[in-house]
């Protein structure tokens, strides 16, 4: 049995582990050597990449395009949100301005004198729709009513027989007011439609125009009838025209659009088939 601690069998144990590591060496030297590749490895491995940078190609420009359509998608979310705040600008005015009419109207219904007169003021003005005021037709000396009526009606078809208008005999009429000797009373006429009587006004004041400055019907005047707060109204305005007139303003007067009066320029009239007339009483 040989002895571990030998010169010997150190010696022998000192060449083996130079022999291991020379071999471990050479076998990692083997290993990290490049293996080179062939023409054929070559040529599938650059066609690898040239397909694999097409379709990174392919891909770069399919997201182009999907960034510029959301771009464009934005943009035009951009643009409708702009509107939606403007139309949100509008609606909240729009409500605002509704607040406070309905806030006036509900002030106004807990007023108990205001909403009765409102609701009696738009009955009247309906039910003056239907007639007709004449002022300056002379009037009848008959004693009976019924004999002043028909005398009345045959008065105003002969004053209006030149502009081929007439009044029915089933119409009503009557004289407002209480007699008196300076000027004669104007005349309601009650025809039996709206129409009628706006048809009766508009065709009386066109063909009167038409006939100009010489003609009977001078002194005749013809407007629909209007209820006291719209009388009183009338009076208003042209009191504020002699006013303005009275303060140096010349070029003013007034025209009526829809039944109401406004004072307006000279220079801005329209033409006089588009005007309405209407007495100041």
């Amino acid at each position: 049995m040989s002895n571990p601690n030998s010169p010997k069998t150190i010696s022998n144990q000192v060449i083996t582990r130079s022999n291991s590591a020379t071999a471990a060496k050479a076998s990692k030297a083997t290993l990290s050597a490049p293996t080179p590749l062939s023409a054929e490895e070559f040529r599938l491995a650059f066609a690898e990449i040239q397909s694999t940078q097409k379709q990174c190609k392919t891909l770069c420009a399919s997201l182009n395009k999907m960034f510029s359509e959301l771009k464009n998608s934005v943009d035009l979310l951009s643009s409708q949100l702009a509107e939606i705040r403007a139309e949100n600008t509008t609606i909240k005015s729009d409500i605002t301005n509704l607040q406070e009419r309905i806030s006036a109207l509900e002030t106004a219904s807990k007023n108990d004198s205001v909403l009765p007169n409102l609701l009696s003021e738009i009955s009247e003005r309906e039910k003056s729709l239907f007639n007709i005021v004449v002022h300056g037709l002379s009037e009848s000396s008959e004693t009976s009513p019924s004999s002043r009526a028909n005398d009345d009606i045959k008065k105003l078809n002969e004053v209006i027989q030149p502009l081929s208008l007439s009044v029915l005999s089933d119409c009503k009429l009557f004289r407002l007011g209480r007699p008196n000797n300076t000027k004669p009373r104007p005349l309601k006429v009650i025809f039996s439609s709206k129409e009628q009587a706006s048809s009766f006004v508009i065709d009386f004041n066109t063909g009167k125009r038409s006939l100009g400055a010489d003609n009977n019907l001078q002194n005749i005047h013809v407007s629909r009838d209007r209820t006291l707060l719209e009388r009183q109204e009338i009076r208003r305005v042209y009191q504020d025209l002699d006013n303005r007139k009275k303060q140096g303003e010349t070029n003013i007067t007034i025209r009526y659009r829809n039944g109401f009066p406004y004072i307006v320029k000279n220079n801005h009239i329209s033409d006089g088939s588009s005007r309405t007339y209407a007495s100041k009483n």
